[in-house]
């Protein structure tokens, strides 16, 4: 059996206001014993499991993948991670200039 472990804290609690802020909460430590439902909260941040980067033995992770140098692009102040830079949003769409007139 492959070991699943539960990294950093990943909610966005700014969201709402369009925002980015996590809370800081460096790895998942369950409110209880393994097979309690209070095993899926963290007892540091109050978060359920499936706020938190999840990390399975043997397999890549998303996190590097993600957050690879070649795969960030910036766009004005804003970050967009992803490999379908197809979907890359314009400057223009965020209001930044372009530097053409």
């Amino acid at each position: 059996k492959k070991m699943v472990r539960y990294r950093e804290c990943l909610k966005n609690h700014a969201a709402a206001m369009g925002g980015n802020a996590t809370d800081g909460c460096g790895e998942f430590m369950p409110s209880g014993e393994e097979g309690n439902i209070e095993a899926l909260n963290c007892s540091a941040c109050s978060c359920h499991t499936n706020f938190h980067r999840k990390e399975i033995e043997g397999e890549p992770s998303s996190w590097d993948c993600y957050h690879s140098p070649q795969h960030i692009n910036r766009i004005g102040r804003k970050v967009i991670l992803g490999h379908h830079h197809k979907n890359l949003i314009a400057p223009e769409a965020f209001g930044y200039p372009t530097g053409t007139n």
